[in-house]
């Protein structure tokens, strides 16, 4: 119950920030709409192919849900270390990290508006693309792919947080999470399919979470593949989530004892 009143209190005060900037809202749904119709149309240029014969052939099928499934990783990615750097930038860090609520968790916590934001952007995508443009998503497994998407999410916070510490540390946004970000988009599987790549990029590609999660998405949505189907997926994101969990959580109490000890919680 504790830490449901710090979520709720934290997303209240993140959700009256964001909603006093209306314009916001409305380019933001401009500009879901313009990435609908534009995919669409690269679609219908593009045409069915057998390069993605596995997720049902259609090529705007196949990046509508890379696009849509990668705004909620690249957020938990990067809005951590932005969300850091905001609060050096405007000196409330020191009050931040000092709260009750404990430094890693005041940090996670508030990176929930844009994960919310990210989300709700992933689900107006496919409702439109399935209204409007006739995705084939009759047979999803939502189940399925709400399992993967979690995972997914439970290996980008993580790496989210590392990039927090990293700028906690070094007052300045992190390169590694940016490259991170970049590599991930060209070569996890968002614009075409990793096979197509030569044999060293793939294996670079089978390293990054988002390769799998967009496998195990495109599957449970277009091919309504079951838990079990996406089993591969679901155990390589759990194994990277148990891996970098514990990892970022020491990275970033180090990053705030090295702060604290040498009394730079406050430059930038």
């Amino acid at each position: 119950m504790k830490l449901l009143r710090q979520a709720f209190a934290f997303l209240r005060r993140d959700l009256q920030v964001e909603t006093s900037y209306r314009a916001n809202v409305l380019l933001g749904a401009v500009s879901a709409f313009a990435l609908l119709v534009t995919l669409y149309y690269v679609g219908e240029t593009v045409g069915p192919t057998r390069l993605i014969a596995a997720y049902g052939g259609s090529y705007f099928a196949f990046t509508l849900i890379g696009f849509a499934a990668a705004a909620p990783l690249h957020a938990a990615l990067l809005q951590l270390a932005r969300r850091v750097r905001e609060a050096q930038m405007t000196g409330t860090l020191e009050a931040i990290l000092a709260t009750p609520v404990g430094p890693a968790r005041a940090v996670l916590l508030s990176v929930q508006t844009p994960l919310l934001g990210a989300a709700l952007r992933m689900a107006v995508l496919l409702l439109g693309a399935w209204s409007i443009f006739g995705l084939p998503l009759g047979d999803a497994n939502l189940g399925a792919a709400a399992l993967v998407l979690l995972l997914a999410l439970a290996s980008y916070v993580p790496l989210g947080l590392l990039s927090a510490a990293f700028t906690l540390r070094f007052k300045r946004g992190d390169p590694v999470a940016a490259f991170l970000d970049l590599t991930s988009v060209l070569l996890g599987g968002v614009f075409f399919p990793v096979a197509v790549l030569p044999p060293p990029l793939q294996a670079v590609a089978q390293i990054l979470p988002l390769t799998h999660a967009l496998e195990g998405l495109r599957l449970s949505l277009l091919q309504g593949a079951g838990p079990s189907a996406v089993a591969p997926q679901l155990r390589l994101l759990a194994i990277a989530a148990a891996v970098l969990v514990p990892l970022a959580f020491l990275a970033f109490a180090a990053a705030v004892r090295r702060a604290k000890a040498d009394g730079s919680l406050t430059h930038f």
